[in-house]
């Protein structure tokens, strides 16, 4: 169910009657990325179907053991079944998109990012000298954030960090960077934090 670092125990009835000890070691750095390695341990060889759950927000997910590899569907979950042994590796990869919401009726005029399960923030204190509420920002030609690294203060928990480029919107459309954070790490350093961002949006 879950990809960040874990150690999950189990014992459970295989297919053939067996009861076995079970233990699946989670690796990886997720959220920051959609890599993970799963290492199967199990008190003895047996067959069972191990499902992984694929994320609603993910286009592209696999699962790879040894040279065989399966591919998932977003929003369900991709059965393994076969003989496992202690120590069986699952090299997990799946994509973390970004996606820009419209902030509709509840927030006109106003986006917001998501990158796979995060809802990206606007921390004060990570912009200092742009002002986002005097005039509404401008989309570049198009909305692209980017991973960005060394621009966080050195007592900050946690390293992600996210950049896009718009125009300010205040008469000479000048192009600033817009830096942006999980909203669960903003406002570390007391920072007035943003979710809903005014944005000049095309009506529908």
């Amino acid at each position: 169910m879950m990809y960040e670092p874990a150690t999950y125990k189990e014992a459970i009835t295989t297919s053939k009657g067996k009861e076995i000890n079970l233990s699946l070691q989670v690796e990886g750095n997720f959220p920051e990325s959609g890599d993970a390695t799963i290492i199967v341990n199990s008190s003895q060889k047996a067959s069972f179907t191990l499902s992984l759950r694929v994320p609603s927000w993910c286009t592209s997910f696999s699962a790879k053991i040894g040279e065989k590899e399966y591919t998932g569907i977003n929003n369900q979950y991709l059965k393994i079944d076969r003989d496992w042994m202690s120590g069986d590796k699952i090299k997990v990869s799946f994509d973390i998109p970004i996606q820009v919401l419209n902030g509709g009726k509840s927030y006109p005029n106003q986006i917001a990012f998501q990158r796979g399960p995060q809802i990206l923030a606007f921390d004060s204190t990570l912009n200092t000298g742009l002002e986002i509420n005097t005039n509404p920002l401008l989309p570049t030609e198009n909305l692209e954030v980017k991973n960005i690294f060394d621009v966080l203060p050195t007592q900050w928990i946690g390293k992600q960090t996210y950049t896009v480029n718009v125009l300010d919107g205040n008469g000479n459309n000048s192009e600033q960077q817009l830096i942006l954070v999980p909203y669960a790490d903003a406002s570390q350093t007391g920072g007035d934090v943003k979710v809903w961002l005014p944005f000049e949006v095309e009506k529908q």
